[in-house]
C-alpha cells in the first residue's frame, strides 16, 4: 500500500489500478456482504471521477457469464483474498467520494496484466456499443 504522503498525486498515473473496498450502496447493490472490491480503471480528469470495476466472488460466476469478467488471483500485491471476477460493466464514482476510503479501505494495486486486460475489455465493449450505435442510426437514415 502507499503511505499516506502529503505530495500531490498524479491521478491520471497513480489511481488506475488502485483497489479499494467500495460500500454496496455505491454499487447499488444488497447483499449480505457490506462491500466489495472495486478497482479504479481510469481517472477522468475533466470529470474528476474514477471509473471503478466491481469484483465479487469467482466461483459464484456462471460458466456461460465468465467472457463478462476479468479473473484475477490473489497476490501480495493486490490484497485480495481469494480469486476475484472483476466485471466489464463499470461505473463512475466521483473521486472525491473514493479518496474517502484511502488509506483505511485502500487494499492493494492490480498488477500491469489484469488493468491492462481491464482496460482492453472496456475498449471493445465500447467499440461495440459504438458500432451497434452507427447502425442504428443508418437504419433510422434508410
Amino acid at each position: 500500500m502507499r503511505k499516506h504522503a502529503q505530495r500531490p498525486i498524479k491521478y491520471n498515473l497513480e489511481i488506475p489500478g488502485d483497489i479499494y473496498m467500495i460500500p454496496d450502496t455505491h454499487w447499488e447493490i444488497t447483499t449480505s456482504a457490506k462491500d466489495h472490491p472495486g478497482v479504479c480503471i481510469t481517472y477522468a480528469d475533466e470529470q474528476r471521477k474514477v471509473i471503478l470495476s466491481k469484483g465479487t466472488s469467482a466461483h459464484k460466476i456462471p460458466h456461460k457469464y465468465i467472457y463478462a469478467y476479468t479473473i484475477v488471483n490473489p497476490t501480495e500485491k493486490n490484497g485480495l483474498s481469494k480469486s476475484t471476477a472483476f466485471s466489464h460493466i463499470t461505473i463512475k464514482i466521483r473521486w472525491h467520494k473514493v479518496k474517502l476510503y484511502y488509506p483505511e479501505r485502500h487494499i492493494g494495486r492490480f498488477e500491469q496484466n489484469n488493468l491492462a486486460k481491464l482496460r482492453n475489455a472496456q475498449t471493445i465493449k465500447q467499440e461495440i456499443q459504438n458500432a451497434i450505435q452507427k447502425k442504428s442510426l443508418n437504419d433510422s437514415h434508410s
